[in-house]
């Protein structure tokens, strides 16, 4: 018998080249330190906001973390910490707790599936994330 594994298999996928990133637009990581880290382009895209809300969001299967633009006197805001170097980071150690599908013992970076007209930044929980093992 020469039957190949090629044959066999479901999916084949091309794995991407070392260094190459999930996403090169607007992301948003969260940190195992509890720590929220935009990149310039979703900070920027959101309007350069003073603090941020964070709002859970399902559909169906899928869990979404909205990170909405606030003012720092607003209820529930989050501010962000002094920016160094391009980075914008909010301390969201408490409100991490009510999202399930944020995994506390590593760091990932999701990609901003949506940035609306109003500055809200979403990302999907449950979909591609990238595992984050330094700054970029």
């Amino acid at each position: 018998m020469n039957d190949s594994i090629l044959d066999k298999l479901d999916a084949i996928e091309i794995a991407p080249e070392r260094g190459k990133h999930i996403s090169t637009g607007p992301t948003v990581s969260i940190l195992k330190d509890g720590f929220i880290g935009l990149n310039r382009a979703t900070f920027e895209g959101m309007g350069n906001p003073e603090a941020l809300v964070l709002l859970k969001a399902q559909y169906g299967d899928s869990a979404y973390m909205i990170l909405r633009p606030a003012k720092k006197t607003e209820r529930n805001a989050i501010t962000f910490t002094r920016p160094q170097g391009g980075r914008y980071r909010i301390n969201a150690r408490n409100s991490l707790r009510y999202f399930d599908h944020v995994d506390r013992n590593e760091s990932y970076r999701y990609p901003v599936v949506e940035l609306g007209s109003d500055g809200r930044a979403v990302i999907e929980l449950t979909g591609d994330k990238e595992k984050v093992s330094r700054n970029r």
